[in-house]
């Protein structure tokens, strides 16, 4: 039960999204969206597309 609860939360991308979020980061910083940074830490639909 709980093994099966993991798989959909990593497909769902909810494991490591720090890790993602970071990334994300790090890439819009790099490329002067900072503005873009701070919609993709409140706005996860807005964080997805990105």
């Amino acid at each position: 039960m709980m093994c099966e609860y993991l798989n959909q939360l990593e497909e769902r991308g909810e494991i490591n999204g720090e890790v993602n979020l970071s990334s994300l980061s790090e890439k819009l910083y790099d490329l002067g969206r900072s503005k873009d940074v701070k919609l993709a830490v409140r706005n996860p639909d807005a964080r997805a597309r990105m």
